[in-house]
């Protein structure tokens, strides 16, 4: 077995044991609000980094677990949208989409439909 799939595992099995104890994981859909499309990198914690890079970072434990994952818009900033990323368990993608429901619910739905207003502007 090689080196990464031996490091893999080891992140399939904590996944699995802190979703022993929760339903779903929750966490930002991206690590910063989107930038202007002139501005390429993002500024976070750890630095600076190109926007898609950034990005990717949040999806990495699903694609490396193979966690089934859903994300919800639950808000704007800066007038763009913004997600909240659900993680569950392995063949349990009802209660992931339950949470997820319920999250639209107690926005009353408002970030489902909604359209950015410099897009609705044109």
């Amino acid at each position: 077995m090689s080196k990464a799939d031996r490091v893999r595992a080891a992140i399939r099995r904590s996944v699995a044991d802190a979703l022993d104890d929760v339903d779903v994981i929750a966490w930002p859909a991206v690590p910063t609000p989107a930038p202007p499309l002139n501005q390429p990198f993002v500024q976070l914690p750890s630095g600076i980094a190109p926007v898609d890079v950034a990005n990717m970072r949040q999806a990495v434990v699903g694609n490396v677990t193979g966690q089934p994952g859903i994300s919800v818009p639950v808000g704007f900033v800066d007038g763009l949208p913004v997600g909240l990323q659900l993680l569950g368990r392995w063949s349990e993608e009802a209660v992931l989409l339950a949470a997820a429901e319920h999250i639209e619910n107690a926005t009353g739905r408002e970030f489902v439909d909604a359209v950015p207003a410099f897009a609705s502007a044109s």
